[in-house]
């Protein structure tokens, strides 16, 4: 009778542990399904409330800087259950035509952190929303074409006609994403926000500046599509 029992109490024991083992595999496997790194790529549209130094620009005479300018991008992007982060090198161009002879031409490029919560998930789509935090190097050309320049006289003082600044900003503001198709790192978002930004003292690297201005609290909203290129795996 004793042999019965104990032989009972084994197997019973075995069964619990075999169920326990399962369920916690099942419950790690489930929690893993969403667990990614992927390199990332993106492209969009971002339009800035007017600069500060259009103001001065227009007072001027000048043609004023863009306010729309093509957003791409290319970064990496970590994924769990409930939270995404992406860390992205983003790149803003634009070269407009003001008149037949005035051009504008800007560039924006630095780095942005995303941290986003994901309250829903369903099928294979997603919810996200959260904050953005960045450093942008601006630069903003201004110049007339139709000039030439002579090999025989290079002197600098020669030629005129070409105003080149530069400012650095800090961004912050919230963002939010829905994302379909999406798997182990794979998958597409799309990416709506909106940031303030700090700083941004226009500078030139070619010349002094006087009576200079910032562009603290300029607005930018942008609106992109992220693409993840697949599941990174580090190591054996």
């Amino acid at each position: 009778m004793k042999k019965i029992i104990f032989v009972t109490a084994l197997l019973f024991a075995c069964g619990v542990s075999g169920y326990a083992q399962e369920n916690t595999v099942e419950e790690t496997t489930a929690e893993d399904a969403y667990e990614s790194t992927s390199l990332i790529i993106s492209a969009g549209v971002a339009s800035n409330t007017s600069p500060e130094i259009n103001q001065n620009l227009k007072f001027s005479g000048l043609p004023q800087l863009n306010t729309t300018s093509f957003l791409l991008g290319i970064g990496y992007n970590v994924t769990s259950e409930k939270v995404l982060m992406d860390f992205e090198w983003e790149t803003a161009y634009m070269n407009e035509k003001k008149t037949e002879t005035d051009r504008v031409r800007t560039i924006s490029t630095g780095a942005v952190l995303r941290i986003h919560y994901i309250p829903l998930r369903w099928k294979d789509k997603l919810v996200s929303g959260g904050l953005d935090l960045g450093y942008m190097y601006n630069q903003a050309d201004i110049y007339s074409r139709g000039r030439v320049i002579d090999f025989n006289n290079l002197n600098p003082s020669a030629y005129t006609g070409h105003l080149s600044l530069y400012n650095n900003m800090f961004y912050v503001g919230p963002s939010a994403s829905f994302g379909v198709w999406q798997g182990k790192g794979s998958g597409m978002r799309i990416v709506t926000g909106y940031r303030w930004g700090f700083g941004g003292k226009w500078k030139s690297e070619f010349a002094a500046i006087n009576n200079t201005v910032k562009e603290n609290g300029t607005g930018q909203f942008y609106a992109k599509i992220i693409i993840n290129l697949g599941s990174l795996h580090f190591g054996s």
